[in-house]
């Protein structure tokens, strides 16, 4: 999609502070946190809604979600 702010930062369009990524799943800190270790977990593949997501994506991406909760925890 041309104007999501989330595909230009899958791009690398515009910056961002990772803290995980894989060939399907990015993880980094927004720009303005709203609480400590505030983290955004999104699809590498752009989905309109989570309606939308293939239940493979969705996977993953709870997966990752996951593993970092534990981490930041």
């Amino acid at each position: 999609m041309k104007d999501c702010i989330f595909c230009k930062i899958v791009k690398g369009e515009l910056p961002s502070k990772k803290i995980y990524e894989d060939k399907d799943i990015l993880a980094f800190f927004p720009k303005y946190p709203e609480a400590k270790a505030h983290t955004l977990v999104i699809p590498k593949k752009h989905y309109e809604n989570i309606f939308d997501i293939s239940e493979t994506d969705l996977k993953k991406l709870i997966i990752v979600v996951k593993n970092l909760s534990e981490s930041i925890k």
